[in-house]
């Protein structure tokens, strides 16, 4: 199943609507756990490189999904909050 992964962007007026579409996005490409879980449950110790791997790229594509679907002027928003 193909799905569009680009959305109106988030301004003031279209959080609903955006919240929504950018879940359906997020769940298709498995990271939806990186927003409903408070720490989401990372790899143990003993998983495989490929596991590990995984796990960090679902993370990354998570914010990517997220910062290109936001109006420019939120961006600074999280770019902060992904420097604490």
């Amino acid at each position: 199943m193909e799905v569009n992964n680009q959305i109106p962007v988030l301004t003031q007026n279209n959080w609903k609507t955006w919240k929504h579409d950018m879940q359906v996005i997020l769940m298709h490409y498995g990271c939806w756990q990186f927003i409903i879980q408070t720490k989401p449950e990372e790899p143990d110790e003993g998983a495989t490189y490929k596991k590990k791997c995984g796990f960090q790229l679902r993370k990354d594509r998570c914010y990517t999904l997220i910062y290109a679907n936001i109006s420019s002027d939120l961006k600074n928003l999280i770019t902060e909050q992904l420097m604490e």
